[in-house]
């Protein structure tokens, strides 16, 4: 499939497109990674919801190719240019599967300036729900707890309240 295509079908969510990258991520294509950053970039902007899995696979990718500190980076980087679509297809997708992005990238991603209150839920979830898996001390949690009832807007209350005291109740916070 020529670049183009294959960009054209990753944005129609094809599941061959996505196969394509999973299987060149022994090639360090310069024009896989452009198309791979592209889709990231874009995935959901005009207010599509993004098929799961799409944007875990293409971070991945990334991560295999040029490294998990270039790859993080770069979404660091871009992160305040990303539709809320987008930030959300990371904070919820990818930040599910702990080996694709670290703790550190999560806590910078959650303390971001551009980040939302319902982002910042999204982002303490995973966190929670992949501790096992990935180092969070407690401090950091209780932190991030903090920062999130400071920010969290009044129609996100319940929500966010329960998320709350759930982590409180498990880790012991309280």
């Amino acid at each position: 499939m020529d670049p183009e295509e294959l960009l054209l079908k990753l944005k129609e969510f094809n599941f061959d497109a996505l196969r394509e990258i999973s299987r060149a991520a022994s090639s360090k294509s310069d024009r896989y990674i452009q198309i791979s950053w592209e889709f990231l970039r874009t995935a959901g902007k005009d207010g599509t919801h993004v098929v799961s899995g799409f944007c875990k696979t293409i971070a991945e990718y990334l991560k295999n190719v040029i490294g998990a500190p270039r790859t993080e980076d770069l979404i660091f980087e871009m992160w305040k240019d990303l539709s809320n679509q987008g930030r959300e297809n990371i904070c919820y997708d990818v930040l599910s599967e702990p080996t694709i992005l670290s703790t550190d990238i999560a806590q910078r991603l959650f303390f971001h300036p551009a980040t939302t209150a319902r982002e910042k839920r999204s982002i303490l979830a995973n966190l929670f729900d992949t501790r096992d898996r990935r180092p969070v001390q407690h401090a950091t949690f209780a932190q991030m707890i903090d920062d999130l009832v400071a920010h969290a807007p009044a129609g996100a209350a319940e929500m966010t309240h329960a998320l709350i005291s759930d982590i409180k109740r498990e880790m012991r916070l309280e």
